[in-house]
């Protein structure tokens, strides 16, 4: 899983593959598209990672937790 260079809001170290919850507390998975890192919501569709991640907390991965974004 390749490093974002970014934490979420406890400090924790955010990679590709991780999921992560916002202040609208939804489970988004973060992955690399051409332009970069970006989160998919799989209600929402992609938003961009940036400016979610320091407002965010790691809650898993898609290898460990896949039933955190179904």
């Amino acid at each position: 899983m390749q490093f974002t260079g970014l934490t979420d809001k406890n400090g924790r170290e955010i990679y590709e593959g991780d999921i992560i919850s916002n202040w609208q507390a939804s489970a988004n998975e973060v992955f690399w598209d051409e332009c970069g890192f970006a989160m998919r919501n799989y209600h929402a569709g992609s938003l961009p990672f940036w400016s979610y991640a320091a407002s965010s907390v790691v809650v898993g991965n898609v290898f460990e937790n896949p039933d955190l974004i179904a």
